[in-house]
């Protein structure tokens, strides 16, 4: 990831971290995810899960490309 997070911008942006993950802690992206939504349209979800994609995030992420029409 680019270290100048100004260098994005007017992005479509789906995110999620699971709060109970225990290989990249939420703490360590928080900043950065909130950094991005500054310039960029950018969906951020929070899963009670571990380091992996739930059922519910899959279904949040699909909703999210068929909103976006990417």
């Amino acid at each position: 990831m680019n270290e100048d997070l100004n260098y994005y911008k007017d992005l479509d942006i789906y995110s999620s971290h699971g709060t109970l993950d225990e290989v990249i802690p939420i703490s360590l992206v928080e900043n950065y995810i909130e950094s991005l939504t500054k310039k960029n349209n950018l969906v951020f979800d929070k899963f009670e899960a571990g380091h992996t994609i739930s059922q519910e995030n899959l279904i949040n992420l699909i909703k999210w490309i068929d909103m976006t029409n990417l």
